[in-house]
């Protein structure tokens, strides 16, 4: 009975984590299989000062795809972050609009790591800013939100926005006490790029403000998922401002739902205090009928 179903397709973030494994994994290969070989794709696709100055442009976007391959733990921690938090995203967000995000905090990541390695060089690799990126923005989304992880089989409960502070924080010191004050890595040669992160964290605050929520409401279609309920496909940030009254159960209706699109389309954050208001009221009105 099911064999006329439309077959499912298979979620964009899916196909993004499949291509982030994929470049580790080419990596992982090329060492083995050619002493060295490694070396040579990171040279051609891994972000470099040197490589920027010859115009080779594509490579700030191409690092986001490997890691050193030396470190496993921190592409698999790359890869948890986006494919976690980017689960949570997609839902709100648009399956474009979550790709969009992670290409340009990619190359705002890379921007600010190129500025502050000019003069020292180096080599840049891995998504980190991406990840960065996907937690500012579910940070500002959900900020309250509770979750629970198991660290060493001990039970921790954070909230989004104390986990993106954490991130945030670390980032910070890491970029003014090594990057910036030239100390030694605590990981030896494993070179952490806390201003990518820091860029990362940047391109989520700008989407959050400028896309997600904007002051141009046109903007706004970029950034959210569109409402079945709303006239003209548009999405539901974009009607017109409620009434001020409401006159009968009818009206009363009409704008919880509304309120409910924007619930669907923004998140519950995006309230008002006195659409907060309204909803419970309503709770209370329509349930004695």
């Amino acid at each position: 009975m099911r064999i006329d179903y439309p077959r499912q397709c298979t979620p964009a973030l899916t196909w993004l984590v499949c291509a982030l494994l994929a470049g580790f994994l080419l990596q992982l290969v090329a060492r083995v299989a050619w002493p060295g070989g490694d070396a040579v794709i990171e040279q051609q696709l891994g972000l470099t000062t040197v490589g920027l100055q010859q115009w080779h442009v594509w490579t700030i976007l191409t690092h986001g795809f490997l890691h050193d391959s030396h470190y496993f733990f921190h592409a698999l921690g790359c890869l948890t972050l986006v494919y976690f938090v980017g689960r949570e995203l997609l839902p709100l967000l648009r399956a474009r609009s979550l790709l969009a995000l992670f290409f340009a905090a990619n190359a705002i990541g890379a921007i600010f790591w190129a500025l502050v390695h000019r003069r020292t060089g180096g080599m840049h690799l891995g998504s980190m800013a991406a990840a960065c990126a996907f937690l500012a923005v579910f940070a500002f989304s959900f900020p309250d939100r509770r979750m629970d992880f198991l660290v060493l089989f001990v039970p921790v409960s954070l909230k989004p926005k104390h986990l993106a502070w954490l991130f945030l924080g670390l980032s910070t010191a890491g970029f003014l006490f090594f990057e910036l004050g030239g100390g030694p890595q605590p990981f030896g040669r494993f070179t952490v790029a806390s201003s990518a992160h820091l860029g990362g964290f940047f391109a989520g605050w700008l989407y959050h403000r400028f896309v997600q929520n904007p002051a141009w409401p046109r903007l706004r279609r970029f950034g959210s998922r569109q409402t079945v309920g709303s006239p003209a496909g548009l999405p539901a940030a974009e009607l017109d401002p409620l009434p001020e009254a409401t006159a009968t159960r009818a009206d009363l209706r009409g704008r919880v739902d509304r309120i409910l699109d924007k619930i669907n389309s923004d998140g519950f954050g995006s309230l008002t205090a006195e659409e907060k208001r309204l909803l419970d009221e309503a709770r209370h009105l329509l349930s004695r009928h």
